[in-house]
């Protein structure tokens, strides 16, 4: 048996995730999800508001 590692597709990879308001360049640190494996990113100044 080998002790080799592989890489997976998943490894080394970075994703950018930029705020989604119009305009804004800020780095969208806040992920909603929005289902079905799609997610919306938000900066702090333009998250949307917490739901209890």
């Amino acid at each position: 048996m080998s002790d080799d590692k592989h890489s997976t597709k998943t490894d080394n990879i970075h994703e950018e995730h930029y705020c989604q308001h119009p305009g804004c360049k800020k780095w969208g640190m806040f992920g909603y999800d929005r289902g079905k494996g799609a997610t919306d990113w938000w900066c702090f100044e333009h998250r949307p508001e917490e739901r209890a």
